[in-house]
């Protein structure tokens, strides 16, 4: 069974009249419809109440509150908390901005999908640096990505364990991320 939707960006009280929209309007299938709807109305992550202390909970917290943002900003292309925890230069949060942007501004999403944490680190900044280390680890479900044409989703296969490092500042109150790797 197919159903007429849109992108999610605009709809119309009269759908048989064409809309003129930056990106193409698509038929996608009732089933890609509905995960489109669920996708976009994914509630953000609850921050936790120390991730602005500037101690070692604070900077964990923040981190941990990063990793759960991650499926968020991809489910509903919202990209507002992540920019605002991390700096311009970070190569890392950047790629996600541009993929995040790509996937949605095509009419594409990712359905949401869990992050568990199951450990977590912090050092303090070594010598010569001001920048302290926070690891992660996670695992996390399957993730399906949408591109927006109806075709169906590419899955990504659960992976059970990935350590995120991330190198964070304290700065004007909050923690802010420089930079992140993936191991």
């Amino acid at each position: 069974a197919c159903g007429r939707g849109g992108d999610g960006a605009q709809e119309s009280a009269e759908p048989s009249e064409p809309v003129a929209s930056a990106s193409p309007t698509v038929d996608l299938p009732a089933d890609q419809v509905a995960a489109r709807e669920a996708a976009l109305a994914m509630p953000a992550p609850e921050k936790p109440e120390n991730m602005d202390e500037n101690s070692s909970e604070g900077a964990i917290a923040t981190a941990t509150y990063f990793v759960q943002l991650y499926p968020y900003v991809y489910a509903t292309g919202d990209l507002e908390q992540w920019r605002a925890m991390t700096r311009q230069d970070c190569l890392f949060c950047g790629s996600v901005i541009t993929n995040v942007t790509s996937l949605h501004d095509s009419g594409g999403w990712k359905d949401p999908w869990v992050h568990t944490i199951t450990e977590t680190g912090y050092s303090d900044p070594g010598p010569g640096s001001e920048y302290s280390r926070v690891d992660i680890v996670f695992s996390q479900e399957a993730a399906y990505t949408y591109d927006g044409t109806g075709a169906p989703p590419e899955v990504s296969d659960p992976v059970p364990r990935t350590l995120l490092i991330l190198a964070m500042r304290y700065e004007d109150g909050h923690w802010i991320i420089r930079e992140g790797q993936v191991e």
